[in-house]
């Protein structure tokens, strides 16, 4: 594993490209680092977060009384499968 030494110039390029709202991983390219590397570097330097790139998810809509609700009844019912492996025939 190899450490990397943050030195001013690497610092002050890890802060243009994060201002410059570059994803952790195309930082890590550019400068030949991990994502996570960059990531931590970011975390200890206390530069300002950013929103998730990952979605929530979506909600279905509360469920309203005037929507049918199924029953019982409208579910189909498979008939019971044959037994043919025999015990006591």
């Amino acid at each position: 594993m190899t450490l990397h030494n943050w030195d001013g110039a690497s610092i002050r390029q890890l802060t243009a490209l994060w201002a410059g709202g570059l994803p952790a991983s195309e930082i890590g390219l550019r400068m030949r680092l991990t994502k996570d590397a960059v990531l931590g570097k970011v975390h200890r330097l206390r530069l300002p977060k950013r929103a998730s790139p990952i979605k929530p998810p979506v909600c279905r809509p509360p469920y309203t009384n005037t929507a049918r609700r199924l029953s019982a009844l409208d579910i189909p019912h498979a008939p019971a499968p044959e037994r043919k492996w025999g015990f006591n025939d």
